[in-house]
Order: C-alpha cells, then structure tokens, then sequence
C-alpha cells in the first residue's frame, strides 16, 4: 500500500465487488487484490455453502499455493479460532490459540477474518493470508484494509445469495401446477352444503344480490366465486372494505373519482364497480360497513346507478354487477 492511497486501494476494491457476475471468480479477485496489497505470500478462502458443503479458493502469491497439508491445519485451528472469536485475528507464532499453527506453518504472522453480515451469527467461510517474512510488519493500516475487504466482500456475498434465493423461490412457484378453485358442483358435493343446493342452484339463475353468511375461514369467498363462474357472471372482483369509515375513501375505492375531487387526486380513477362490470362484485365483511355507506350500495343494488367522488355531470353511471 506503499505506492498507493488507502482510497486508490479502496476504489479498487470496490471495482472488483461490481464487476464479476460468478461468485468464484469474485471471491478469487478479491483475494488475489488482498494478498498483492498486503504483500502477503498466500491467501486462502473457504466458504460454506446452505448445504454445509466447503469450497477452497486460493491466490497463489510469492511462494506458491498452499499445501494440502497446510489447508488441512489451517481449517483444524485457524478457521475454528476465527469462526469462535467471530472477529479478524493477527495470528502470530507466541500469541493465541492460533500460535501453535502458526509454527507448524513455518509462517511469521497470518490475518484470518470471518466472511458474515454484520448483524448475523452465521458464518459463511473464513480469508486468510499469510506473511513468511520475519521482516514483515502488519500495521493499523494493513488491518483495517484487511477487515474492510472481508466486510465489504461477506455484504456483497450475502446480498448476491438472498437474490438468487428468492429467483429460486419465485421460479419454483411460477413453475408449480396451480390449483384451481373448485367448482359448484365439487362445493356442493359436500355433505355440509347439500341443504343448501337448492336455494345456490336457484342462486345461480338470478340477478338478485347473494348474501352469504357464516364463520371467518368457512369458504364464503369459495361459493361466492363458484357461483359466479357457474351463472357466468364473470369478471369476479373482490372489495376488502370492513375496516374503512371514511364515505371518501369507500366511494372513491368502489365507484372511483375524477380529477382533483380531494387533495392527492391528480387523476381520474375507476372503482371497482367499472372494473366487475358484466360480472360479479364480492364484498367482503359488508355488514361491518358504516351505515351510511351501506346506504350508496342500496341505491346502487336497487338501480345499477352510480356516482363517482367529484363526478358533476346531472347522470350517473351505469354497470350491470351482480353482488
């Protein structure tokens, strides 16, 4: 880093976190830029993937890859130490846990860190370099980068994880065989509908508003579709308005507004009316509708009129909607 500004070094670092797309080889720039940096000898990754499974990545510096009897005792002590301290470590031959592999190493010092988010228990593998060199010296400078690039490439890592897994997620579910909602006929196959068929059947071939009532959770929003599709009533289109008070906010959600009919309208909106017409409208929890919303769905079931917030014209609006 002697040849270099820390912010150089960083912009660097940062160039390398942006430009791969394949983990592998982001991993690899990274640690090849830290074991060059650093003035390292060797650098070595291991990253754990969900399954469990260890990936070794390493940057051959001065003197060559590691060994495979230098990976197997790095992963014994070093990882352990690093995964058990949760922090970067200096590693030097007469301090620390770590002072024993050191020594077997024949190495003057190494830096290990943990590859994990801030904030999450779960480590995904460990960096290490280390440094031959008796003459070496590991100053704050040389730290700080260290733990940065760790920081910085467990973020990026991390982040690069939590997209594919939820691709993954939403590719598995568009690729899933969708059920279809049953039908009337597999509704009223039940032996808890069969004293009703009659009054559905006859249901089916009217045009007057359906009231369906029973428990949360008991398939009134089910019969209500079913019903729908077997009279032919479609589109199905369904208003969640039990929680609303405000005469506003329901006209303007079921018959829509115009242009500048309350602050924030800065276009004109079609209700849900306009949306089923030709077909059918579920309201869901109508009777906890306040009543004087209650009172603009009576005059639009009676007459198929309605109005939407800021309309001026002297005629209302028309759809045909069954309820």
């Amino acid at each position: 880093m002697a040849n270099e500004t820390p912010l150089g070094v960083l912009r660097r670092l940062v160039d390398r976190l942006v430009v791969s797309n394949d983990e592998t080889a982001l991993v690899e720039g990274v640690l090849g830029m830290l074991v060059e940096e650093l003035g390292a000898d060797r650098g070595l990754v291991l990253l754990t993937d969900r399954s469990g499974a260890t990936t070794t990545i390493e940057a051959q510096g001065p003197r060559g890859k590691l060994s495979a009897r230098e990976q197997a005792e790095i992963s014994r002590s070093i990882v352990h130490e690093v995964w058990r301290s949760g922090k970067a470590l200096l590693l030097e031959p007469d301090i620390g846990e770590g002072s024993k592999s050191v020594q077997a190493l024949g190495i003057a010092c190494a830096l290990a860190a943990p590859l994990r988010v801030v904030g999450k228990l779960e480590a995904r593998g460990v960096v290490y370099v280390d440094f031959r060199s008796v003459d070496i010296e590991i100053g704050d400078d040389e730290r700080q980068l260290f733990e940065l690039a760790t920081d910085l490439l467990a973020l990026v890592m991390s982040h690069r994880r939590q997209v594919s897994t939820i691709a993954e997620d939403l590719e598995a579910a568009l690729g899933r065989e969708r059920v279809p909602p049953p039908s009337l006929d597999q509704l009223l196959a039940s032996r808890s509908l069969a004293p009703l068929r009659a009054d559905i059947e006859t249901a089916v071939v009217s045009d007057l508003p359906l009231l369906l009532l029973g428990e949360s959770g008991t398939g009134k929003t089910l019969l209500a579709r079913a019903v729908a599709e077997a009279s032919q009533r479609m589109p199905v289109v369904r208003a969640m308005l039990g929680a609303a008070d405000d005469l506003n906010t329901i006209t303007s959600e079921l018959f829509g507004h115009e242009k500048g009919s309350f602050s924030g309208a800065v276009a004109a909106r079609a209700g849900l009316v306009s949306f089923a017409d030709g077909g059918t409208l579920v309201l869901d929890e109508i009777l906890n509708l306040p009543p004087h919303a209650q009172q603009l769905l009576l005059d639009f079931t009676q007459f198929g009129i309605y109005r939407p917030l800021g309309w001026s014209s002297p005629e209302p609006k028309r759809a045909a909607v069954r309820i």
